[in-house]
């Protein structure tokens, strides 16, 4: 054995045992690799700059063989999952290394999905040019699956006013909202009397699809008139606190159980074309409590401002009231019939002496057909698979969406924090759709880098995964 010989079998040696050692420069993660014949291959990868935003853009690879004499060919892959992103040949050496530019390009694992329906609009009008454009309305937006160690983005009510009376022992409501997961908690509010908004507690809630959930009232908020709120809360929230928060995103009255009674509305339905050539409405109200003073709501967000908000109905008695709905309110731009009951409500004195609702009916006719967005909208209610997994192999995975008022023609609308894809969906029924999520916007990302080196009994191979943390 000639003395060169050995001095560069010492040399590889000693570079292989370094890599192995870890002082190469840099925080990494690495791996070796034992094959036949005592052959050992090893890799480095570390993470490099230039940083953008905090983040490594290129990856350093550093690699090293026991006897390169004992390969005759050597490469590196990188892959993402089941996708091979990148190969190239390397040289057969003790010691080498690689940078690999790409890192930036390759997407982070979404923090969450979610899924809503892309619905067609009607043509827009005529434009200048005189050509008819259409768009796309995104609506039922839920919450299809959530990342690992990632918090699912905030849940939110759809702002409505309810009804409550004193006395009673508790009450139930289902509330409508987005994004709802599980478990989702609602946060109970209570105004105080200078119009500021506090805390009181949480309320468990229980998910009845992926747009309501289920909430009781405690009866210690009912023994008296008040105004209360509903915020959606992040799940993992424990105590209220008790400083003051913003206004909630629903409004609960607690009103007197001395408000007025309005039992029946008379007509409760009424044809457009009469409206339209009569200027208005005149309806006849009927029940109990009503007064002088009382005041017509036709919307309980004005309730706090009946005294000057309110239509002013003539009073015939404590059981009778007559009052004039404006035509605009019934028939649309003189175009549309209301699509949706016109509903009413009899207020005495405050916000705290407010009725129950009835509701008058507008009926279609040929002049005036109901307004469209008072149409049926698209509703996702459940998803299946629930909660979405993140794809692991595999190009898609078929999703089973059910709802109600879906309507050929519509999509299913996939967003992942980072892009909106539109997917392949197939209309099966009103309460089906079937869409097909590729695994480029639902996947997780860890990143595979390797060696292989080819030797006379076969091909030697280590495996660095890309580190999450």
């Amino acid at each position: 054995m000639s003395l060169s010989w050995r001095r560069s079998t010492l040399r590889f040696a000693s570079a292989f045992v370094l890599l192995l050692l870890g002082n190469m420069r840099g925080a990494a993660q690495e791996t070796t690799k034992s094959c036949s014949g005592g052959f050992k291959i090893a890799l480095r990868a570390t993470y490099a700059g230039p940083w953008i935003t905090g983040k490594a853009s290129r990856v350093s690879l550093e690699y090293g063989m026991s006897s390169p004499i004992s390969a005759s060919a050597a490469w590196i892959e990188i892959w993402d999952g089941p996708d091979r992103l990148f190969q190239q040949s390397v040289k057969v050496q003790s010691h080498g290394e690689l940078v690999w530019g790409g890192l930036r390009d390759v997407p982070d694992t979404p923090p969450n999905l979610q899924l809503a329906i892309l619905v067609p609009e009607f043509d827009v009008p005529c434009t200048e040019d005189c050509r008819t454009t259409s768009s796309n309305r995104k609506v039922s937006t839920v919450l299809a699956g959530t990342a690992p160690d990632e918090d699912p983005p905030t849940p939110s009510l759809t702002p409505e006013i309810v009804r409550l009376v004193e006395g009673d022992q508790w009450s139930e409501l289902v509330v409508e909202g987005m994004l709802f997961g599980s478990p989702t908690k609602i946060l109970l509010q209570e105004q105080t009397a200078d119009e500021r908004w506090v805390a009181r507690e949480y309320l468990p809630a229980d998910l009845v699809d992926l747009h309501h959930v289920r909430v009781q009232i405690p009866q210690a908020y009912l023994r008296r008139p008040a105004v209360l709120g509903l915020a959606a809360a992040q799940p993992d929230y424990e105590e209220a606190p008790r400083s003051e928060v913003r206004p909630p995103q629903q409004t609960l009255y607690v009103v007197s159980k001395d408000s007025p009674i309005l039992s029946s509305v008379e007509p409760s339905e009424v044809d457009s074309d009469e409206v339209e050539e009569g200027g208005g409405l005149t309806v006849r109200l009927r029940g109990s409590g009503f007064t002088p003073g009382s005041r017509v709501a036709m919307s309980l967000e004005n309730a706090r401002g009946l005294a000057h908000g309110g239509l002013k109905p003539v009073f015939i008695s404590n059981d009778e009231l007559r009052v004039h709905l404006p035509a605009e309110r019934l028939v649309i731009d003189h175009k549309w019939s209301a699509s949706r009951p016109i509903r009413l409500w009899v207020g005495n004195d405050d916000v705290f002496h407010i009725s129950e609702a009835q509701e008058v009916r507008v009926s279609e006719s040929v002049h005036f057909p109901h307004h469209p967005s008072g149409d049926p909208v698209a509703s996702i209610t459940h998803i299946s698979p629930y909660p979405v997994p993140l794809i692991d192999s595999g190009a898609s995975v078929l999703l089973t969406v059910r709802g109600e008022n879906f309507a050929p023609g519509e999509s299913v609308l996939a967003d992942n924090s980072d892009k909106e894809v539109k997917l392949k969906t197939v209309y099966v029924s009103p309460q089906e759709l079937r869409a097909w999520l590729p695994r480029s916007v639902w996947r997780e990302r860890r990143l595979r880098f390797r060696l292989v080196a080819q030797t006379a009994a076969g091909r030697c191979t280590a495996d660095v995964w890309e580190d999450d943390n």
